[in-house]
């Protein structure tokens, strides 16, 4: 879905995808919203020296794509994605 020019993916928690625990029933809102990074490193280390708790370090996901996880407020986690391209 396209919300002022900006694509949301929304699709169910995979048990085998390395996005850490899936939130416990009954679960009502937001399980992560994930976040397209030039550089998923760089971004990484700028949020660990602002005190940042990662779930999942970075990690190649599949051929092309990394992916780290980060804690946010509320339990809800934000994901990074870098793809090249």
């Amino acid at each position: 879905m396209r919300l002022g020019g900006t694509s949301f993916f929304v699709a169910p928690t995979d048990p085998r995808a390395p996005n850490g625990d899936p939130p416990k029933a009954p679960h009502f809102g937001l399980e992560h919203i994930g976040l397209t990074v030039e550089n998923l490193d760089a971004a990484a280390a700028e949020l660990k020296d602002k005190g940042a708790h990662f779930t999942v370090e970075p990690v190649t996901f599949t051929s092309g794509t990394k992916i780290a996880f980060v804690q946010a407020p509320e339990g809800v986690l934000v994901e990074l994605i870098q793809r090249d391209r």
